[in-house]
């Protein structure tokens, strides 16, 4: 493999000098090539490149060798982020479907327990109307009770007032004591 590289170097070399050593020759009036300028040129050129690859290819290695592990490791830590990043996207994506599905249970539940109380509340409210009826009917009579008997006793009192005043004012002493033996008679028969 040096071998090849040095093979390599000295033919660059050679191929850029060329055009500086045609440039180059034209002093003596015509067009003569100087071979041993040209091999002097070309060793030095060679030289020049090949101290120059002998300095700069540790270094040149180790930092092509440092950079091709840092974009390995960089690549390593890239795809283990992103297979950290798909995982928890994936739990999340599953906590969202369990959430999702929860807010439906709960909604399901907090739907049913609504329609459950709007029963009991028509419950409740229907017996409370009944119970409100039945006491007003309750009530109704027991005032009706009352007010008949209220109206009775009245009737009766202004009755008597009124029939003791026709009495008093028709009654002579003589029916007086016809009623009073009567009255004696009845309670004497009775005892």
């Amino acid at each position: 493999m040096k071998r090849k590289t040095l093979n390599r170097i000295v033919f660059f070399c050679l191929v850029l000098s060329l055009p500086l050593m045609a440039a180059g020759g034209g002093e003596h009036g015509g067009h003569h090539f100087d071979w041993t300028e040209f091999a002097a040129k070309c060793v030095n050129v060679t030289l020049f490149f090949g101290v120059l690859g002998f300095l700069i290819k540790k270094p040149l290695t180790e930092f092509f060798v440092n950079r091709r592990k840092q974009i390995v490791d960089a690549l390593t830590l890239a795809e283990e982020s992103n297979k950290q990043a798909k995982q928890r996207l994936d739990e999340i994506g599953q906590k969202m479907a369990g959430i999702e599905a929860e807010v439906e249970q709960i909604l399901a539940d907090a739907r049913r327990q609504a329609e459950e109380e709007k029963i009991n509340i028509a419950k409740k409210a229907e017996a409370e109307a009944e119970q409100i009826v039945a006491q007003a009917k309750e009530d109704v009579d027991a005032m009706r009770r009352d007010a008949a008997r209220t109206l009775k006793v009245f009737v009766t009192d202004l009755a008597m007032a009124e029939a003791e005043k026709v009495i008093k004012s028709s009654m002579t002493d003589a029916d007086r004591q016809k009623l009073f033996v009567e009255f004696s008679e009845r309670l004497e028969a009775k005892s």
